[in-house]
């Protein structure tokens, strides 16, 4: 138990740079050792502290509504939850008030004891490498050899990635991506999937058509995904991503992991008013491209 309190302590001090009057709340759907590892550290550094309990029965970023005034009293949440709250309402417009939000959806003791050796200087020099090539640029383009073939359209869409200095945010660990939201009509071409959570891989032969910014066609073994997304906007394209940990190199079938792997990007459906998109929906996930192409404004994207 000592290396999981351990890597929470330098958590909460070293990536969210907690202070000795913060008052931090804990947010689980199922009782975790990840959980418990935080409560510790926290309490051995006298933080004040709550823990309160959200069901387990939701889809990813779905609306919480109930967690409201515990976000309210709370400086930091720390939310090792199965389901993400990354792009939930409630998570936003508390990062927006300058709540600063943990969120660790489906995340493993053998992912959460990584961080423990986690580069976070090294991931912020990476992440502004990418950065430099593609904010204020227009039009991506992405091919895989597995017929992945998409376009769509980036033109004055807010591009996230460094950690804020101040103020409130939202940030996943491990870290170590860029993303942005595409414009959501602009999206044309074909998906092949190569991973989505623990469901998809490449022997499923996972395919989506995209017409406009939606999925109008997929393959049978799209179908998990497909599933996920059957709620009111859940079809629309949401996010473009980068990922950029070096210490990230083979997907273990949980998204939280594996969009973060090194030369891999990441597309997801649904949600992302959160970073500056216009579809608003009660789903969020993302599926990964390996060792893409890139080209933006038709110029190759170099890691």
């Amino acid at each position: 138990m000592e290396k999981y309190i351990q890597t929470a302590t330098n958590i909460l001090f070293d990536f969210i740079k907690i202070k000795q009057d913060d008052t931090v709340l804990i947010l689980i759907d199922k009782k975790n050792v990840i959980a418990d590892s935080f409560s510790k550290a926290l309490k051995e550094n006298n933080i004040d502290t709550k823990k309160i309990k959200i069901t387990l029965n939701r889809r990813h970023s779905e609306p919480i509504p109930e967690v409201w005034d515990h976000f309210m009293w709370a400086d930091i949440i720390v939310a090792p939850t199965k389901n993400s709250i990354t792009h939930s309402p409630q998570t936003i417009k508390a990062a927006k008030l300058g709540k600063k939000i943990l969120s660790m959806p489906s995340i493993t003791r053998e992912i959460f004891l990584s961080i423990e050796n986690a580069d976070f200087e090294g991931i912020e020099k990476e992440n502004k490498k990418i950065l430099k090539q593609v904010e204020g640029k227009q039009k991506v383009h992405i091919t895989t050899k597995r017929g992945t073939n998409l376009t769509f359209e980036i033109t004055k869409r807010r591009w996230v990635g460094l950690r804020e200095k101040r103020g409130g945010f939202v940030a996943n660990l491990p870290n170590g991506e860029v993303f942005c939201a595409p414009i959501e009509n602009s999206a044309n071409g074909k998906i092949v999937m190569d991973y989505w959570m623990d469901e998809i891989n490449p022997k499923s032969n996972a395919t989506l058509e995209i017409k406009n910014g939606k999925i109008v066609k997929w393959s049978r073994g799209a179908k998990p995904f497909i599933n996920e997304h059957k709620v009111k906007n859940g079809f629309i394209i949401a996010e473009f991503g980068i990922g950029t940990n070096r210490s990230h190199k083979k997907p273990l079938g949980n998204i939280l992991y594996d969009e973060k792997i090194f030369k891999s990007v990441h597309i997801a459906f649904g949600n992302n008013v959160s970073f500056g998109g216009k579809n608003k929906s009660s789903v969020h996930s993302d599926m990964i491209l390996m060792k893409p192409l890139v080209e933006v404004n038709g110029k190759k994207l170099k890691w």
